[in-house]
């Protein structure tokens, strides 16, 4: 991705989802609640997933972070609400990956390319992956 579209698609979306994050409230009475949090830089979000079967009815989040991890989790919310696990097994685990391997290619949403070029910037990966990698993990270890 050029520098140019980099930076349009950033103040676009990034900077648009930090400002109205989606579905951005603490649901008290979610099926399931997990906590992304990174205690190098005091991110903390918990993640709120209302099921139905093994089906994601509602995803919401609340709590702080920087601009990067809040758009970020916003974007997960959006993605895997209404996705069951496999696709939400699927999705965190392709994100995941491009971030790690610095690719991108395999990525069909184009804010999701976007918080994969933060790779490029130390320190950030950890702000996009943030709740990606407590949902992934929470997914790996759950039966259902």
């Amino acid at each position: 991705m050029k520098k140019d579209e980099f930076k349009k698609l950033y103040n676009q979306e990034v900077l648009k989802r930090n400002k109205k994050p989606y579905n951005f409230d603490a649901d008290e009475e979610a099926d399931v609640v997990i906590e992304a949090y990174n205690p190098l830089c005091g991110d903390k979000f918990n993640l709120y997933l209302n099921k139905e079967d093994s089906d994601i009815k509602s995803a919401h989040f609340h709590g702080f972070g920087c601009a990067l991890s809040k758009a970020s989790t916003s974007l997960l919310m959006e993605l895997i609400e209404g996705r069951n696990k496999t696709e939400k097994v699927e999705k965190c685990h392709t994100y995941l990956e491009a971030e790690d391997s610095g690719s991108s290619k395999r990525l069909q949403n184009e804010v999701q390319k976007v918080f994969a070029e933060m790779k490029n910037f130390e320190g950030r990966v950890d702000c996009v992956t943030l709740s990606w990698k407590a949902l992934y993990d929470k997914m790996k270890n759950d039966e259902d």
